[in-house]
């Protein structure tokens, strides 16, 4: 069985309200270390785990694309220019330019204080 405490004196408000155990049990849906939402047990976790990390990767994508979305409000021109790296496969890039030095200058540095902002939502 799963200790659900590392302590040697575990609280007794943890243990299962239904079978009193202080072990993982039949009962345990899902136990996780709500700082670090690292390590998990109990029948969910294995699903819990992998709802994480498909969000985890939608969310960067979705990040990357906002991120890229403000870098191309910084630039004078873009230009594209897909790369056929072989059958089947387009890797589609977007090249962003400035004037001169000075305007790379301060594109940099109005990219470095941007705030990135995140609103999630569990449907």
């Amino acid at each position: 069985m799963t200790r659900l405490s590392d302590s040697d004196d575990p609280d007794p408000a943890a243990n299962c309200p239904y079978c009193r155990s202080p072990d993982a049990c039949k009962h345990l849906l899902l136990s996780i270390d709500q700082d670090e939402l690292g390590e998990a047990s109990g029948d969910l976790a294995a699903v819990f785990a992998e709802k994480l990390e498909d969000a985890q990767q939608d969310l960067a994508h979705q990040i990357a694309r906002a991120l890229l979305d403000a870098a191309e409000r910084l630039a004078a021109s873009t230009t594209g220019s897909p790369i056929h790296d072989r059958p089947g496969l387009t890797w589609n890039y977007r090249n962003l330019y400035v004037r001169n030095t000075t305007d790379m200058r301060t594109a940099i540095t109005k990219f470095k204080a941007l705030k990135v902002r995140i609103t999630v939502a569990v449907e």
